[in-house]
């Protein structure tokens, strides 16, 4: 008896355990033909001030192979909040809008200027927008971008997303997502990527998008503009450069592009008589990509090892003519502090700190700035010397 009865428990308690997975029900579940994908995000600011969505939707079920044209699509609306102007577009497309597959946010001018602050409180509190899409300014509107059709993409909102990894990377954009808002709030200042179009090619309706150059904002708004030199300067000094080329030219040696391997930077802060000294120690790695050489003198680095050295002091003048272009146009047209110098001395010498703090940008343009670089070139790639001419 005692048996059976533990075999009646043990029927019980198998039932029970998949009961849950037996009786659930699809009531929750979204079918993905009612579902718009978002692939990019515009938001500009209309002529009434209310805010314009441009949401680049992607088409389920239509092949790689069919047109371009047909992957996506874009629908504008207009509201008097971010959400409202979604809505009307749910609405139009009798559709949940749903932005898990969003690579990026640009942002129109006109809007950076007057402030971007509900662009990132929507992103950080819609549960399905990732907190580390990248946010791009462009100097037009965001709608010109998002409609942009490009060739390399058929999904242009992806390709806009491959993009900025790859100029991330090279240190020509700057860096910021919708989350690097909310951890940089302390210190005011966010550097974000530049997104535009370029001109008409070969004479026919078609564009290339292009992201170049940084935008910088204090305070949710956007200030003014660094190009791609200042930019790399920036990004040498925060050590956020992983790849890319530089340029070299020399009298005897000609041009010469160097592949850079590796960098990385160390920040220093100290306070003297004479005021606060920032320390900027950058050290980088290359090696040579290719010797367009117009000179008859050929370089043979197997028997004049000294010939890299020689090179490579070259190129610690262009990384540090980059360094000291973007510190020029933080310091004198723009005003504020890119490089997170304020977080140093926050950290390094958080007393003093407490004392200028409250006029950090006056400050900051009184900083005494030094820049080191050392660059070693690793090796010749596989020639040893130049070809003669």
């Amino acid at each position: 008896m005692n048996k059976f009865k533990k075999l009646n428990l043990f029927i019980l308690i198998m039932i029970f355990s998949f009961c849950p997975f037996i009786i659930t029900g699809c009531q929750d579940k979204n079918e993905v033909e009612s579902l718009g994908f978002v692939s990019a995000l515009g938001v500009d600011l209309d002529d009434n001030n209310n805010f314009m969505i441009s949401l680049q939707i992607i088409r389920i079920g239509i092949s790689l192979e069919q047109n371009q044209d047909s992957r996506t699509l874009v629908y504008v609306s207009s509201g008097k909040t971010i959400n409202e102007a979604i809505s009307n577009i749910s609405r139009q497309l009798s559709k949940k809008i749903k932005f898990s597959n969003e690579k990026c946010i640009v942002i129109g001018e006109k809007l950076a200027e007057h402030g971007i602050q509900s662009v990132i409180d929507f992103s950080l509190r819609v549960n399905d927008v990732r907190p580390v899409v990248p946010i791009l300014i462009t100097k037009g509107t965001a709608v010109d971008i998002i409609k942009t059709r490009t060739k390399e993409n058929s999904v242009s909102g992806y390709g806009i997303g491959d993009m900025v990894r790859m100029q991330r990377d090279m240190g020509v954009i700057g860096e910021c997502t919708n989350l690097d808002f909310e951890k940089n709030k302390n210190e005011d200042v966010n550097v974000c990527g530049v997104i535009s179009k370029n001109d008409l090619r070969d004479g026919k309706s078609e564009y290339d998008l292009i992201v170049s150059g940084s935008a910088v904002l204090e305070k949710y708004k956007l200030v003014g503009y660094m190009n791609e030199e200042e930019t790399r300067g920036m990004n040498w000094i925060n050590g956020r450069i992983k790849h890319g080329s530089i340029l070299i030219q020399d009298d005897n040696a000609g041009k010469i592009n160097l592949n850079i391997l590796s960098s990385k930077s160390r920040l220093t802060a100290s306070i003297g008589r004479n005021g606060i000294h920032i320390n900027v120690n950058i050290k980088e790695k290359s090696s040579i990509n290719e010797i367009n050489q117009d000179v008859v003198q050929s370089l043979d680095f197997n028997t004049s090892p000294h010939k890299l050295d020689f090179l490579a002091k070259k190129q610690d003048k262009v990384i540090y003519n980059e360094a000291v272009s973007a510190i020029n146009a933080s310091k004198n047209r723009l005003s504020v502090d890119v490089f997170g110098f304020g977080d140093l001395l926050y950290k390094k010498h958080p007393d003093e700190w407490e004392k200028i703090k409250e006029n950090w940008n006056k400050n900051f343009g009184n900083l005494q700035i030094n820049v080191d670089v050392s660059s070693t070139i690793k090796h010749t790639g596989l020639l040893s010397k130049s070809i003669s001419y």
